[in-house]
């Protein structure tokens, strides 16, 4: 059974600052910063100063995860969006596609698993799940 933690009720962001968490406490993520830096700095600075609000140490770990986590939704959205006009191919499928192994490359094999379920039901026609999912954990990105 998967656990559905990252998926329902936690939000991208929560999901990101555990993961973050875990991978700061075994000394991950030396290449965080440059990953930053190759964000847009607006949105970089608005989830620093929101982490900030919230009480936590914003780390470029921190900031790396959660940024990744709104490409997810973002790709998620964009295929969703693209099976509401008709469409069954193109960029939106294929980085879709390419979500499962990006999350293994990244360690989050749960998750990876989690999004080739989706991308075998989008295959088929099916964006409910994936719509649910980014109702539940995509609030807020753009």
């Amino acid at each position: 059974m998967r656990s559905t933690t990252a998926r329902r009720g936690f939000g991208a962001l929560g999901a990101a600052l555990v993961l973050s968490l875990a991978l700061t406490a075994c000394g991950g993520g030396s290449d965080a910063a440059e990953a930053v830096a190759a964000y847009d700095p607006a949105e970089v600075e608005m989830l620093r100063k929101q982490g900030e609000r919230s009480g936590f140490e914003v780390t470029d770990e921190l900031l790396l995860e959660t940024l990744r986590t709104r490409d997810d939704c973002r790709t998620i959205k964009a295929v969703v969006d693209a099976v509401a006009k008709g469409e069954k191919s193109g960029p939106a499928f294929e980085k879709f596609a390419a979500l499962p192994k990006t999350n293994e490359d990244r360690g989050q094999a749960e998750q990876a698993d989690y999004f080739r379920t989706l991308a075998d039901k989008v295959e088929l026609g099916d964006v409910q799940e994936a719509r649910d999912y980014h109702v539940a954990n995509c609030a807020g990105v753009k």
